[in-house]
């Protein structure tokens, strides 16, 4: 089973390559996002016309393309593959004051009682007491 599953992924990766031809990407943005593409999809080129998820990309994989964009210092959000996910579109959604969603420190006070530390050690808490 698991080898049918390599070759049907390797046969989808390939058939993008021959439905649309391969045109290579332009400019520094589009360049830098298929280095990443290839790199984390494991294919050998990226043209600017090929779709993520037909290369073989799934959502994990989109959000460790999002994470090594960032890294390079494009901002873009992980929605944007989901609903752009050509080579071309995504390097367009690509902005230097992306909105991104910042998460605030957690500001919640959190009291433990004098003798929790007690009661975990004894086995106490087992009950839902805590």
């Amino acid at each position: 089973m698991a080898s049918w599953i390599a070759g049907h992924c390797l046969r989808r990766k390939q058939n993008a390559y021959v439905v649309r031809g391969y045109e290579a990407p332009v400019g520094e943005i589009e360049t830098a996002v298929a280095e990443i593409w290839a790199e984390v999809l494991g294919v050998e080129q990226v043209g600017r016309h090929d779709n993520f998820f037909e290369l073989g990309g799934h959502s994990l994989l989109a959000v460790r393309v999002i994470e090594r964009m960032r890294q390079a210092g494009m901002q873009v959000d992980v929605r944007a593959l989901f609903v752009t996910p050509t080579l071309t579109e995504l390097a367009a959604a690509v902005s230097p004051q992306a909105n991104i969603v910042e998460v605030p420190p957690n500001r919640i006070k959190f009291r433990v009682r004098k003798d929790y530390a007690r009661d975990v050690a004894a086995g106490a808490t087992e009950g839902g007491r805590y």
